[in-house]
């Protein structure tokens, strides 16, 4: 049986997310201000995103749409998960490096987000999603244990750990979106207005003054509307298309996409194990997207 059109959108649109949110830790550790910390970044993201996300609907559906009930579980729950994953992504960065630290965030989501949609939306691991699955994580074991060419990396246990909780965290988003399940632009912008209300108070306690340079500007600007807004909006659409797991394997591309930019502006080389993990991640990317029902 043929792939339908719906589910073939919903592949375009997540692989076009996984490519945006490429640029995710490489635009800051280029751009962003020394004396801007890495949960300052992370919270001035949600703060920005949240607040021009909350004018786009405001624009869109007027005062009425900010009101949240008992019923809004989905919305509560993805806010959660964005607000642990701002502030353990950008320390994991920092800690191990932009490739290291999204390969590991990136390959386990895959399988918590297998086991969420399986236990609790009822949809089904096919053996090419395992097969997939399998080639993506051991091509992100690859890149772990590579040194990324680079002398200056050093092993960290915590920013190991930290990388595996911005897994767990970044597929309770998708979970908390699914599980809303009404395909409109008020889950997504009151989950992100809700999670940027919590990290006020952080960007404000961590230094914000950084954001009024040019640099700082830039740097807030260039993740909010390219690396939030724009692939969010595309995983939004795609995640109700396709099932939870083959969406977070196909999002992989987020991942080949940090390699290349980080090769690219960084300086971070890998050796020829990370350059066999990076095949692997690309086959099991082209496998799951070729995947018919």
């Amino acid at each position: 049986m043929k792939t339908n059109k719906n589910e073939l959108l919903g592949i375009f649109l997540i692989i076009m997310a996984g490519i945006t949110w490429g640029a995710n830790g490489t635009i800051p550790s280029a751009l962003a201000p020394k004396e801007a910390s890495t949960i300052a970044i992370g919270a001035s993201r949600i703060v920005f995103t949240g607040l021009l996300m909350a004018i786009m609907l405001l624009l869109k559906d007027g005062l009425s749409a900010f009101k949240l009930t008992s019923k809004n579980k989905g919305i509560f729950l993805a806010a959660t998960g964005l607000i642990f994953y701002q502030f353990s992504f950008y320390t994991a960065i920092k800690l191990t490096g932009v490739t290291i630290s999204t390969m590991i965030t990136i390959g386990s989501s895959t399988i918590f987000a297998g086991i969420i949609g399986l236990i609790f939306f009822k949809e089904k691991l096919t053996k090419k999603w395992s097969i997939s699955t399998l080639m993506a994580l051991t091509g992100c074991l690859l890149l772990s244990i590579s040194n990324n060419g680079n002398t200056s990396y050093t092993f960290s246990a915590h920013g190991i750990i930290l990388s595996f909780l911005t897994g767990v965290s970044y597929s309770i988003i998708g979970a908390g979106l699914r599980l809303e399940g009404d395909g409109s632009f008020k889950s997504l912008a009151m989950s992100f207005l809700l999670s940027g209300c919590v990290g006020l108070p952080i960007l404000l306690l961590t230094g914000a003054s950084w954001i009024l340079t040019p640099s700082g500007i830039s740097t807030v600007l260039i993740i909010s509307l390219f690396t939030t807004i724009i692939p969010y909006l595309f995983f939004f659409k795609g995640i109700n298309r396709i099932p939870l797991g083959k969406a977070y394997t196909l999002s992989l591309t987020e991942p080949l996409t940090a390699w290349i930019l980080s090769s690219l502006i960084l300086g971070e080389r890998l050796s020829i194990i990370g350059i066999i993990g990076v095949i692997l991640l690309s086959f099991a990317i082209i496998l799951l997207a070729c995947e018919k029902k």
